[in-house]
């Protein structure tokens, strides 16, 4: 859930992309509708972000996964072992956060533990797959639990619990301490800027379809609507992205490994 970067993100938003119940009890809630097949999605290399002007590069193993996030004076670094995914996150040739995610048997995130090691704030809106909601300058914890399709159902930053239900293998409503946020897709568009696409898995399965518009609600009121349109390649990939929003603009070119 990008916006997951946001995916996202994520999601990607994010017991959101993108959080004071116990897991059994949202467990009983947490259905994401008939089950999506596993999809071969194509990998993203790099893409450019039109409000600052930024590329961000994309670089995987041989199992397809992300090992590095590079752009401007920022680069990640991803280190997988059986059961954790350590993120280094360098400004500047310093490292300035770390990241340890512990995964269960499926491979999915359940525990992430942030430390800062310095008071720089690094841009977190490019890093796609690290939440943007957890203290700063700080060691947090966030919890992720998920359904048995492999969907990211709720996460807990500190004390903050964040509700995620799905439909069709889409995200349709993200209920937060703050506000509410639902989503619609374009049908029959398949979602080819998720994180999967990146090579993040270990956070969820990404939503199948591409977003359409997204609505925030406060106190049952809606306050902001976001819209997406898209441009395709000639394989149907999405080659455009842009969002118009109340209050900016963006669009965000995308190109991939092949």
């Amino acid at each position: 859930m990008k916006n997951l970067f946001a995916f996202i993100t994520i999601l990607f938003i994010t017991c959101l992309l993108t959080f004071t119940y116990s897991c059994k009890k949202t467990n009983n809630n947490a259905q994401a509708g008939p089950y999506v097949p596993n999809i071969s999605y194509p990998k993203i290399d790099y893409e450019i972000d039109s409000v600052n002007g930024d590329t961000i590069y994309f670089f995987y193993n041989s199992q397809g996964n992300l090992i590095k996030e590079k752009y401007t004076n920022i680069y990640v670094d991803l280190v997988y072992t059986t059961n954790k995914v350590n993120v280094n996150v360098y400004e500047n040739y310093s490292l300035t956060y770390t990241y340890e995610y512990f995964l269960n048997s499926s491979g999915l995130a359940t525990t992430a533990i942030e430390t800062s090691l310095n008071k720089s704030e690094t841009n977190n809106n490019n890093l796609h797959f690290i939440n943007n909601n957890v203290l700063k300058n700080t060691t947090d914890t966030t919890y992720y639990y998920y359904n048995s399709y492999g969907y990211l159902i709720s996460a807990k930053y500190g004390t903050e619990l964040y509700n995620y239900t799905y439909l069709n293998g889409n995200l349709t409503t993200e209920i937060s301490p703050y506000d509410t946020t639902t989503y619609q897709y374009f049908d029959g568009k398949l979602n080819t800027v998720g994180n999967n696409n990146i090579g993040v898995n270990f956070l969820g399965k990404q939503n199948k379809n591409l977003l359409k518009t997204t609505i925030y609600y406060n106190s049952g009121q809606p306050y902001q609507t976001v819209n997406y349109n898209y441009e395709y390649d000639i394989n149907g990939r999405v080659k455009t992205e842009i969002i118009n929003s109340n209050y900016s603009n963006q669009t965000t070119f995308y190109k991939y490994v092949n």
